[in-house]
């Protein structure tokens, strides 16, 4: 395959996958008040306790990560986008 047909397939998978996951946080957790892992159980916790706003609070408390992925890491941060 050419590069840039890996880089559309690449494309195509995260926007996939991110839909997938809105789907099942908004419309399965935040509903029953269940909890996940990592940033997204932290940012629910803040959502049911504080009524923040969880997709934004998952992009905040992901920047710290980004910025890791940045220093240290290029690839892992070329590829989360």
């Amino acid at each position: 395959m050419t590069e840039k047909v890996i880089i559309i397939r690449k494309i195509l998978v995260v926007l996939v996958g991110s839909l997938l996951l809105s789907i099942g946080i908004n419309g399965f957790l935040v509903p029953h008040y269940l909890l996940d892992g990592g940033t997204i159980g932290i940012a629910l916790i803040l959502h049911y306790y504080f009524e923040f706003p969880t997709g934004v609070m998952i992009i905040i408390l992901g920047l710290p990560l980004c910025w890791f992925a940045w220093v240290y890491e290029r690839n892992y941060f070329y590829n989360s986008f």
